[in-house]
Order: structure tokens, then C-alpha cells, then sequence
């Protein structure tokens, strides 16, 4: 693979996949696929999301044999709202197998050779204080290690090619004090209020490499391990978030650097489209290796301008911007960068970006994006 290649994150329309009767996105992949055939890209990668809401509960009712029994993490036919973090950390090996088994065939229900590049998820637990109660920290490490786990099956069992895990770092938030409102703004606004209390940075961070390693350290002694794909953090545009710009990420990468038992293990998803909401500047991304060397995969999506409302369709007015970005994640593929990620023991670039569309209205709009992208790609 010498460019840039082009995949589509199952959370597209926000309708999952894992019900091939229900979901529209089985055909989309195709139907991209002949969309930028003139643009001479492969075929069209897949990056599973495994925290979607209605995919969810097709993993947590995947039966495991326990004390001779069939169970699965929920109870049949349960109303109680699905968590991700409740669900995949519960998952125990034979789930996982079976969660694989069902991914896999689902994905290449169409096409027999569709690859996952890389997985995404959401565990925004993963660095909150346990003050903040249920679930526990513990349970999104839980979580973090399975879908290690889960990615390794894939990839190791059905020849999937997952080069990265997109991970969110969570936020400064340790603690939610109610208030009473004194000066309510309308009579509807009566009421308790809440005061919200922020961890010092450099708190979070240490929880966060903490995390982190104890999910690692999970898969030590475990076949798996050296199928699994490194851990890419991403950035969220937002005050309450640990990692949220440029001083941030600097901050994170250093701290990375001193942490060697994660080499090869822990990077960055470079998501344009929040970069650019965060004013995190190309320059300082091209020019700091400890960031550079560490962008293991990446996001494009349309936005709003100044916040982070929703990954909508790409518009034409955003080529001039995202085609600079493109140029530079296609350098990452180059000889001279891929031998210095060697040199310091440091995973590769996936060689893919994935289109992040959940706040689209239909398979259409994530086509359309598709061909946008596809023309820009050096």
C-alpha cells in the first residue's frame, strides 16, 4: 500500500450494523467502492465501532458457558439501557470469540474480502476519579483490555488487518455538587443546579497512562497480546476534556516519552475535523515528532466551525483545509517516517482515514463524503 486509503466508521447515520435486515450501511461499502474506483484506491476499509447503541446489545447477549450453563451479560430480553463499558468488560473469552465470529461475518456478509482496519470505542471512564461512582475506572480498563482482546480475535483468526484502537482519554470532571438556584432564569428553571469540580490536569494524565498499563498489562502472558492493535487516544475539542489541544497533546506526548513500557503500544487518532475545531495547528503536529510519530490512525468528518456538534457531511468549501491535512497524513506512509517509528520502537501509521459520519441523515450523504474525500487524497 503506497497512499493514503479511504474507510468508513460503522457509526455512520448512528443506525450500527449488526443487524443486516435493519441497517443500510452492509451496502454502502460496495457502493463507495464504485464511487472511487476512477481515483485508483483500494477497496473501501472498514472501522468497526464497538460502542454503538444498537449493536451493542448484539454483543452483550452473545452466550458464554458458565458452571454449565449458557448465559450472556445481560438477561434475556432486558429493558435496562446497554452500556459499553458495563458490557465489554463483563465479556468473558468465549463471548469475545463469539463477538468476533459475528463481526466478521457480518462485515464480509457482502463481500468476502472487506477488512477492518481499526476499531474504535468509548470509555470515557477510563481516567475519571472514583469519586464519580459507577461504573468504576476499573470497569473501563476491563473494557479496554477485552476490546484488545476482541481486536487480536479478528485479526489474528479471520485475517483482519486492525492496525489501530481509537480510545477517547475522558475528562477533568471528578465530581457533579448539587446547588440550589438562587437566581433562577425562568420559572422553569427552579431547582437544583449542578457545580462542576475539575481534576488537575496532571492528575488526570497519571490516572490515564495508570489505566492504560493496567489494560495492557492484562493481555502479558496472553497468546493474543501480539495480535492486538496499539491504542490510538483522541482528541476532544471541549474544556471538560483532559485531552482537548495543542498544549494538551504536547503535555500527553511528553509524557509518553517518559513512559517507555508503552512504547509501541499507546498513540493519538488524528481527527481533522477536531483538530481543527481545537485550533490544533498542522505546523506544531508536523514539527513535533513526540505527536508526529505517534498519529497511529485517522478521523475526517464535516463540522461546525466552533464546536463539536455532531460529524455531518463533508463540504466542498473544506477541501482548501482537509487536502493539507490529507498531504500530511500521506507522509506518514513515507520510507524516512516509518523507519524512525522503528528506530524508537514505535507502532506505524495505519495507512488509513476513516470517515466519521453518525450525524448523517443517509447512506447518501456518507457516499457523497466518501467521493468528496477520495478526490483529495494525494
Amino acid at each position: 500500500m503506497s497512499r493514503l486509503q479511504l474507510s468508513v466508521l460503522t457509526s455512520a447515520c448512528a443506525v450500527g450494523i449488526l443487524d443486516p435486515v435493519a441497517s443500510p450501511l452492509l451496502s454502502v461499502y460496495g457502493e463507495i467502492d464504485l464511487e472511487i474506483a476512477s481515483h485508483r484506491l483500494g477497496p473501501t476499509g472498514v472501522e468497526f465501532y464497538l460502542a454503538m447503541e444498537p449493536d451493542l446489545p448484539h454483543l452483550a447477549n452473545q452466550p458464554a458457558i458458565t458452571s454449565g450453563s449458557l448465559t450472556g451479560v445481560l438477561p434475556p430480553n432486558s429493558n435496562r439501557p446497554v452500556n459499553a463499558v458495563e458490557i465489554l468488560g463483563a465479556m468473558l473469552p468465549q463471548q469475545l470469540e463469539r463477538s468476533a465470529d459475528l463481526i466478521n461475518r457480518v462485515i464480509r456478509s457482502r463481500d468476502s474480502d472487506r477488512t477492518i482496519v481499526a476499531v474504535a470505542t468509548f470509555f470515557p471512564e477510563i481516567s475519571r476519579s472514583n469519586e464519580m461512582g459507577y461504573p468504576a475506572r476499573q470497569q473501563a480498563v476491563n473494557a479496554l483490555a477485552n476490546s484488545l482482546r476482541l481486536a487480536a480475535i479478528l485479526n489474528r483468526d479471520f485475517k483482519h488487518r486492525i492496525a489501530a484502537l481509537e480510545a477517547v482519554t475522558g475528562s477533568r470532571i471528578r465530581i457533579l455538587e448539587k446547588t440550589e438556584d438562587a437566581d433562577p432564569l425562568s420559572e422553569s428553571d427552579k431547582g437544583s443546579q449542578h457545580t462542576i469540580a475539575l481534576d488537575r490536569p496532571e492528575v488526570v494524565r497519571e490516572r490515564l497512562i495508570g489505566s492504560l498499563a493496567d489494560a495492557w498489562s492484562q493481555l502479558d502472558g496472553d497468546p493474543l497480546k501480539e495480535f492486538a492493535p496499539p491504542v490510538a487516544l483522541e482528541l476532544e475539542p471541549g474544556p471538560c476534556f483532559l485531552l482537548q489541544d495543542e498544549h494538551s497533546l504536547t503535555e500527553l506526548a511528553g509524557l509518553l516519552d517518559g513512559t517507555p513500557t508503552l512504547n509501541g503500544l499507546v498513540g493519538f487518532n488524528l481527527d481533522i475535523a477536531h483538530f481543527r475545531i481545537a485550533n490544533v495547528s498542522l505546523d506544531a503536529v508536523c514539527g513535533v515528532h513526540s505527536i508526529r510519530d505517534r498519529i497511529l490512525h485517522a478521523h475526517v468528518s464535516g463540522h461546525h466551525r466552533c464546536a463539536h456538534f455532531g460529524d455531518g457531511v463533508i463540504e466542498a468549501d473544506d477541501e482548501g483545509e482537509i487536502r493539507r491535512w490529507l498531504k500530511f497524513l500521506t507522509e506518514l506512509w513515507s520510507a524516512a517516517d516509518r523507519e524512525r517509528r522503528t528506530s524508537k520502537g514505535l507502532a506505524q501509521f495505519s495507512g488509513y482515514v476513516s470517515l466519521e459520519l453518525e450525524a448523517t441523515r443517509c447512506a447518501a450523504d456518507v457516499i457523497e463524503s466518501a467521493r468528496r474525500i477520495s478526490g483529495w487524497i494525494p
